[in-house]
């Protein structure tokens, strides 16, 4: 199950994988709020259909200390104690993992990336910009998981303001600020965009502010993507077969 917030509406997605990473099911949901008993009936109802369920995994939009979610984008969520609901109605394993890290798992497998530095970088409009930095297979979390949640950087605002800052016409000063500080401090060979606010314009236009400070040399190399579904999917079900190993 992923979740994320579009348009100020929450979509929630639901995907049904075989033990062979295969989706033999999925469910695309739009709701103005997350309610933990509608998650429950939508999984009470894959699972008649799939009786054979063994694990639900966890996508979220937000840092994930221990069971408890914090700093998400669906404030409802950092309430409703999800994990434990899910695992005393269904009796599976439940696994909870930021969604960004999921992507850049799933990104590395997908590619088969070994020895590279490669950050993944969200930045949609009207929610908190999201990076992640895998560096040689690891990701790059932090001591509490707040590594890469980009709304925290000293911007000379409150960290709520950010948001409003995040639409077309505002945001190319953060991004900048944003990817400068990354290639500074992670020095990734590669940094990959996605989100409605990125274009061609707005990455070169990041890049000519990267350059004033960061010797070419040294600049990575900017890619965009449409989306990281298929990465998030990838990581979330490669979470499973990890624990399943266990």
């Amino acid at each position: 199950m992923s979740f994320a917030v579009n348009q100020g509406m929450r979509n929630v997605d639901y995907y049904v994988v075989s033990a062979t990473g295969n989706i033999i099911r999925k469910e695309c949901t739009v709701c103005e709020t997350i309610d933990c008993e509608n998650v429950i009936s939508v999984i009470d109802g894959l699972i008649s259909d799939c009786s054979s369920m063994k694990q639900i995994v966890l996508g979220i939009p937000g840092v994930i200390d221990g069971a408890e979610i914090e700093f998400c984008d669906i404030k409802e969520l950092e309430i409703a104690d999800i994990k434990r609901k899910l695992q005393e109605r269904f009796k599976l394993i439940v696994s909870m993992e930021n969604d960004m890290h999921c992507m850049a798992y799933g990104y590395g497998r997908k590619k088969q990336l070994v020895n590279e530095v490669i950050t993944l970088a969200g930045f949609p409009s009207h929610i908190l910009p999201g990076t992640v930095t895998m560096h040689k297979g690891q990701i790059i979390s932090g001591y509490n998981g707040i590594a890469g949640l980009a709304g925290f950087m000293p911007f000379g605002i409150n960290p709520d303001e950010v948001p409003d800052m995040m639409v077309e016409g505002k945001c190319l000063d953060i991004i900048s600020r944003i990817i400068g500080a990354i290639i500074a401090f992670q020095n990734p060979n590669e940094i990959v965009f996605s989100g409605d606010l990125i274009n061609n314009k707005i990455l070169s236009e990041v890049k000519d502010y990267c350059r004033r400070s960061i010797p070419e040399k040294y600049m990575p190399v900017f890619k965009m993507v449409p989306g990281f579904t298929e990465y998030l999917i990838e990581g979330m079900f490669q979470i499973a077969v990890e624990n399943k190993e266990l």
